[in-house]
């Protein structure tokens, strides 16, 4: 089993761009999506290098190609995946399992974030371990 869940998102394409559909509405009647951020790489840039004690995290890629390296903080199983630029993937991160991006493309990659856990300013749940350079 793997670490991090990756899947496939339904995603069209034509001259103008491409349109990403990252959240079912099925989700959002759930009323269960939190802390929701937008993020952006420059080729050759880390992210992440955390992990998060009470939430689970949902990352959806796009724009570039990278790298995600996670790390099982209990077990130490490490794995790391290859995400090509074409493919605009859904990562789901469990609490406790350490994960880092890396923009590996030549364009800016983009990272929408969410979670099942409310942001909190004064009790931030991310925990630094850096896992990839």
């Amino acid at each position: 089993m793997k670490l991090i869940e990756i899947l496939d998102i339904e995603t069209s394409a034509d001259n103008r761009g491409i349109a990403i559909r990252p959240v079912s509405d099925e989700e959002l009647q759930k009323k269960n999506i939190f802390n929701l951020h937008i993020v952006s790489l420059k080729p050759g840039v880390v992210r992440g290098n955390h992990y998060h004690q009470y939430q689970n995290e949902i990352i959806c890629i796009f724009g570039s190609r990278c790298r995600v390296v996670a790390v099982d903080n209990k077990t130490g199983r490490r794995e790391d995946e290859i995400i090509e630029e074409e493919r605009n993937v859904l990562l789901k991160v469990p609490t406790n399992v350490t994960h880092a991006l890396k923009n590996i493309g030549n364009g800016i990659l983009y990272l929408l974030c969410y979670s099942d856990r409310k942001y909190d300013s004064e009790n931030y749940d991310a925990v630094a371990n850096k896992v990839l350079d």
